[in-house]
């Protein structure tokens, strides 16, 4: 699809459309929901409030309700390049969402550098929770991670993506299930630098389990089938699925065949292992966790 303005306004659709998508994709009262968001991809919302990007997240509280969650990536690579986290400041370079409950303040962010995420609580009951969650500084923890406040809050929390029929998932939680069986296509490594928690800069330490750089070792997103539900909406339309079962499917599969979804061919132990020879390795036994409460936007 064209990413110029003509071919934007094309494809048009409406808050109730979208109030009926989200609840055909699983987003009802109560639900925890992670949503990676390609909105400008989708089309116009020709009655939006104003302001498009408030418009989706009052959609999105709507539909999960007061007992449910909005949990949007916030995520800030550039931790990685030696530029200070500043939680209350640092922009998303993922999610349009995300950026617009930084700059006005709305709901919490979580103190992980590079992969952080921003919850936005359906009521102050379910805000209490966020504020008392402790996150590990380990990325992909399956417990003490987002995956494990979605699953405080929700019975069946979901992951959702808005976005255009022509565009790959983004399956950033793939990465949870690849730390927990130990893809052996990835390495723990450590990146320090600069977080800025309750006003004043502090030295932190953020452990992310990293994939080996070489072509064979990508995901190839055209042979993820994880059975989403999809819901059509605009120019393309929303496509949910089950978390529970999602990590589980992808633990599942990457226990049986490390390689699965990888664009291989696959390479053998000892082949990685020159590759993560080259590499600053930590070993995960040897790391101190620490935990962080999210900070209040």
């Amino acid at each position: 699809m064209s990413s110029n303005f003509a071919a934007f306004k094309q494809h048009e659709y409406t808050q109730d459309e979208v109030r009926a998508a989200l609840k055909q994709a699983g987003l009802v009262s109560g639900t925890a929901a992670i949503v990676h968001a390609s909105l400008f991809a989708l089309g116009h919302m020709v009655d939006d409030n104003g302001d498009f990007a408030q418009t989706w997240i009052d959609l999105l509280l709507e539909a999960v309700g007061h007992d449910g969650a909005i949990i949007l990536p916030a995520f800030t690579y550039s931790y990685c390049k030696g530029k200070v986290y500043n939680p209350h400041k640092s922009l998303s370079t993922v999610s349009l969402l995300a950026n617009q409950a930084i700059v006005t303040h709305q709901g919490y962010r979580t103190l992980d550098p590079i992969f952080s995420y921003v919850i936005l609580p359906g009521s102050e009951a379910v805000a209490k929770k966020v504020a008392a969650y402790q996150f590990s500084n380990v990325c992909f923890d399956m417990d003490n991670s987002i995956v494990g406040l979605a699953r405080s809050i929700s019975d069946n929390p979901v992951i959702c993506e808005p976005k255009a029929n022509d565009e790959f998932s983004s399956f950033t939680v793939i990465h949870f299930a690849e730390q927990k069986v130990h893809r052996e296509t990835r390495f723990m490594k450590v990146f320090k630098g600069t977080t800025i928690i309750n006003g004043a800069p502090q030295q932190t330490e953020c452990h992310y389990f990293c994939r080996v750089l070489i072509p064979n070792t990508e995901i190839d997103f055209s042979r993820l089938d994880l059975s989403a539900n999809k819901v059509s909406l605009g120019y393309g339309g929303i496509e949910s699925y089950q978390l529970n079962a999602y990590l589980e499917g992808c633990c599942k599969a990457i226990s049986l065949d490390s390689w699965v979804w990888l664009k291989g061919p696959a390479l053998s132990s000892e082949e990685l292992r020159k590759y993560i020879d080259n590499e600053h390795v930590e070993e995960e036994s040897s790391i101190c966790r620490c935990f962080y409460l999210p900070v209040k936007l």
